[in-house]
Formats: structure tokens, sequence, C-alpha cells
């Protein structure tokens, strides 16, 4: 069985730390990216990765298992909620938000 990864937010933890586990495990399979670094879009492309994208509303109507929310901390909350509304599961970096209403 592969789990089909979307990575919400791709910064140095996401390219330190989440990449090298989804590209060392045959059970993980990087599906799309969501990023506004055109750098990290153009590293991610020159590695091979399709479904790379700017765009939040392409990324989440990409077919996927689960997305892993790693954008910054103060959208945690509403990044989490647009990809449960999209169908998708999500995981969430700590916090998952950053206020008493949200929690």
């Amino acid at each position: 069985m592969t789990i089909s990864i979307g990575i919400a937010g791709f910064g140095n933890h996401a390219l330190g730390r989440i990449l090298p586990v989804i590209e060392t495990d045959d059970r993980l399979e990087l599906a799309a990216v969501w990023t506004r670094s055109e750098s990290n879009q153009a590293l991610l492309h020159e590695r091979g990765y399709a479904g790379i994208t700017g765009d939040f509303a392409q990324f989440l109507a990409t077919p996927m298992d689960v997305v892993y929310v790693a954008s910054p901390t103060g959208l945690h909350f509403d990044h989490a909620i647009a990809v449960l509304e999209a169908g998708h599961h999500a995981w969430v970096e700590k916090p998952i938000a950053t206020n008493l209403d949200d929690v």
C-alpha cells in the first residue's frame, strides 16, 4: 500500500525533514506540493516532482490521501480546514491553532 502525500507549505522544515522521509520510504509518494516560493518550486521540478504549484486551490484539487500542513504557524488552522473541506486527511504541524476560538 502506498500513501500519496501532499505538502502544504514547503520551507526549510519540509525540505530538510519531511521530504527525505518521503523519498526513502517506499510506502510514501509525494503527490503534490503547494509553495509560494518560486525557488522551492524550481528545486522540486529539478528533482523530478510533478504537482508543484503556488495555487492553493489547484493543490487541493489534486488526488492525494493526506496533506501534511507545514505552512507558517498562523496559517495551520485555516489550511487544515481547507484540506478537510477538500476531502483529504490532514496531518498538521503543531500547533494546530494559535488562539482559543480556533481550538
